[in-house]
């Protein structure tokens, strides 16, 4: 069937449904009429919002893959039904038994894609082929890129301590100011030449945390590589 990602092609029943006292919507998908459609359970708050923000919505549709309808926001998966969640946690789980090598190598297909629109080829395959296996079921490639993405951010960039909490809401521009000064920091022997508040603060009077700050900085620039922020892969 065609690939319907657009509200024109959808079309939600009369029947409704409740998850958890939560009003769930019948979707249908498609021309009804041709039997040429999909069916899908969407939390009818969700559906809502997606109708009335549409731009903010990626939709994934993929009859035949589990879940047939992948729906991200900022390209995180949106839960639009109880199964949704189920899943990513059984994905979730089979992730966590694989080789943190072929992981990264897939999702650096992932990111090729996204940027070269070039099919998924071999290290993506094989992690689709393992997870197929783990589960027993034909995932959705949108919905394993989203868990992937999200794992591996958590395992390799972690904001475990608050100088890196910090420097991840900081905006680019003020992080190529901080590096500038604390290489003059460490030139001068003047930790005044730091003017950020937080990160004077943080190194106090031991200039050997400059170098604790620096490692930060660079495993933080490294993080906006990998998730598409600084430049495509």
């Amino acid at each position: 069937m065609k690939l319907y990602k657009v509200v024109k092609d959808w079309a939600k029943a009369e029947e409704v449904k409740y998850e958890d006292g939560r009003e769930v919507s019948l979707l249908v998908i498609g021309e009804y009429d041709k039997e040429d459609y999909i069916i899908v359970d969407i939390y009818s708050d969700i559906l809502g919002d997606i109708l009335d923000n549409q731009s903010e919505y990626d939709i994934r549709i993929a009859p035949g893959k589990e879940p047939m309808m992948t729906v991200l926001r900022d390209n995180d998966i949106v839960f639009i039904n109880k199964d949704t969640a189920i899943l990513k946690r059984e994905v979730n789980k089979a992730i966590k038994e694989i080789s943190p090598g072929i992981l990264f190598n897939a999702y650096v297909e992932v990111r090729n894609n996204m940027g070269n629109k070039n099919k998924l080829s071999n290290a993506f395959q094989i992690l689709e082929g393992m997870l197929n296996q783990a589960t027993g079921k034909a995932l959705n490639h949108a919905f394993i890129g989203s868990v992937l993405k999200e794992y591996l951010e958590t395992e390799f960039y972690p904001t475990d301590k608050e100088s890196k909490e910090y420097l991840r809401a900081m905006d680019y521009d003020d992080i190529l100011k901080l590096i500038l000064e604390i290489k003059s920091c460490q030139l001068t022997e003047n930790l005044d030449s730091i003017t950020d508040e937080y990160i004077r603060e943080f190194v106090g009077d031991n200039p050997s945390k400059l170098n604790e700050i620096k490692k930060s900085i660079n495993l933080e620039l490294e993080y906006r590589v990998f998730a598409g922020q600084l430049i495509e892969i």
